[in-house]
């Protein structure tokens, strides 16, 4: 079987009506020394460099080189991750920069082309990467606050002796989740097929207790999901 590629990869734009690529591979008959390169370069360490920094310098070349036909991204993602924790970077298990590469697509591979373009100057790349990696860790970041706000909220709610229906606490823990924090009674109604009437006294009770906010927009009312901080006040 062959290790890595044998012929050309190059990558088009997600617009079809764009015919130029946005980043071609280097030549199949360059991928083997290259990626000797690279192995040589993870296993060095004659000259200190940021860990940090090195994992995305990993993650580029490897991409860069796109070994294989297909799958050249986790491998760079598991690459540079491995790299990191490794050196002691353990917190980097705990969210993937995956959603927001697969979000930026364009920029990240604009950002690959610019290196290349700019006689290799890595800079466009780091920025670009850095830029993602901050972005993952404020989105893991985010998403811990609500689970542990949710937790407190369903504790404290025990504490005061307020007992909510499991139809409720399901939805709760729907809109800790949910990207907006904006929901209708149509919302909650289908989502927990129930009459409208059943729908609407669920979530006035919600927030009678603070946990959602009640707000006119036009003719109708929306109900914005506050939680801890709602019922706490």
């Amino acid at each position: 079987t062959e290790k890595y590629r044998q012929g050309p990869v190059y990558l088009m734009d997600e617009d079809v009506t764009k015919t130029e690529p946005i980043y071609v591979a280097p030549d199949a008959n360059y991928v083997q020394p290259m990626m000797d390169d690279l192995f040589t370069f993870i296993h060095s360490d004659e000259v200190f460099i940021n860990p940090l920094l090195k994992a995305s310098i990993i993650h580029f070349y490897l991409v860069y080189i796109h070994p294989f036909y297909d799958g050249n991204g986790r491998v760079a993602r598991a690459f540079s991750y491995m790299y990191l924790l490794k050196n002691g970077y353990d917190f980097y298990k705990f969210f993937s920069i995956s959603t927001v590469v697969n979000q930026k697509k364009k920029k990240y591979y604009k950002a690959i082309k610019d290196t290349e373009d700019y006689e290799s100057d890595l800079t466009y790349f780091l920025l670009a990467y850095s830029k993602m990696t901050l972005l993952s860790m404020s989105d893991m970041i985010e998403k811990l606050t609500k689970e542990v706000d949710h937790e407190v909220l369903l504790k404290q709610l025990d504490s005061d002796e307020i007992i909510l229906s499991p139809r409720q606490k399901k939805f709760l823990k729907y809109m800790k989740r949910k990207e907006t924090n904006i929901t209708t009674i149509e919302e909650y109604k289908k989502r927990s097929k129930v009459v409208y009437e059943t729908a609407r006294r669920d979530l006035m009770e919600l927030s009678e207790l603070g946990i959602f906010k009640k707000v006119k927009k036009g003719k109708k009312h929306i109900f914005k999901y506050v939680g801890l901080k709602g019922y706490s006040e």
